[in-house]
């Protein structure tokens, strides 16, 4: 049913207080019977509590379902962002320490990482910066290029400096 904001409100205190009513006059009429609860006495307050407690949230959850779902769905939606997000950073820290640690390029150095060539000319934790290089004759394009240190992670680098001592 698609009721308006104010109309759901109504209903549900609307019935919650018709629930309660009928909840409390019946555990009213339950010990009224004497001044000592048997066990079958508890039993039936226990039964009237209970099924009166289910049948507010069986109604809660009918009437505000279709609200609960859009409410799920964006923060869903915000949790997937977060840990799209936060899945990038600490590719990019990782890839920044396995840079680090492999010492496979430093500052000054040819390399080549996933199709793209150039002379590093900044490492920093979050990406490489190169000043970008033809791959056919080595001569710089005057483009710069800045790799996330992720991509360290998932494509192979290839360092080139040996070809930068040989060709003049």
């Amino acid at each position: 049913m698609a009721f308006s904001f104010d109309i759901k409100l109504l209903i549900t205190i609307t019935a919650v207080l018709v629930v309660l009513l009928l909840r409390w006059g019946l555990v009213a009429t339950i010990r009224k019977q004497s001044d000592y609860f048997t066990d079958r006495q508890r039993w039936w307050i226990s039964l009237v509590k209970n099924v009166s407690t289910a049948l507010i949230l069986a109604m809660l959850f009918v009437v505000w379902a279709p609200e609960v779902e859009k409410f799920a769905l964006s923060i869903t939606a915000v949790a997937v962002a977060v840990v799209i997000a936060t899945k990038e950073l600490l590719l990019c820290v990782s890839g920044a320490i396995w840079r680090g640690a492999s010492r496979a390029f430093s500052v000054g150095d040819w390399i080549e990482v996933a199709g793209h060539s150039g002379e590093v000319i900044e490492e920093s934790l979050f990406s490489t910066t190169l000043q970008e290089l033809d791959p056919t004759d080595f001569e710089l394009t005057g483009r710069t290029i800045w790799l996330p240190n992720s991509q360290f992670v998932t494509n192979p680098v290839v360092n080139q400096n040996f070809r930068k001592r040989f060709i003049f």
